[in-house]
């Protein structure tokens, strides 16, 4: 599914204010189709985090139908995500809604980051069932 991933490296960004693209670029979202899936869920590898941030961001995946212009999560809530700690993160399966059963974009966001700065993180996935 989706997959962003540094290489071998590590991606060290500012967590926005409100709710944004992971490492607020669009060039990390993807097409996927979720037609027979029924569940998903988030899997982020963190490097052990720079700081320990007063405001904890979280890290969620959400769909698109039209685009990209709209997007939703895709549980039609706010998940699946996790949130900002060490170490290997996974979400629980959630149900994905109906309008998430298609042919779909898919992107990373995290919210909630108050602009806390030298995020580091390993890889992000998103996988569906």
């Amino acid at each position: 599914m989706l997959v962003i991933s540094p290489g071998s490296g590590t991606i060290v960004f500012t967590a926005p204010i409100g709710t944004a693209d992971f490492n607020q670029s669009q060039y990390l979202r993807s097409r996927h189709d979720l037609t027979n899936a029924t569940q998903a869920r988030i899997v982020v590898v963190l490097k052990t985090p720079n700081l320990a941030p007063a405001t904890v961001p979280n890290i969620a995946a959400q769909f698109s139908t039209d685009g990209g212009i709209t997007w939703n999560y895709l549980d039609g809530a706010t998940g699946p995500s996790v949130v900002y700690a060490s170490g290997i993160l996974v979400s629980v399966w959630v149900a994905l809604t109906a309008p998430a059963k298609a042919d779909v974009h898919l992107r990373v966001v995290t919210s909630a980051g108050a602009g806390v700065s030298n995020l580091s993180f390993g890889s992000v996935y998103v996988q569906a069932k």
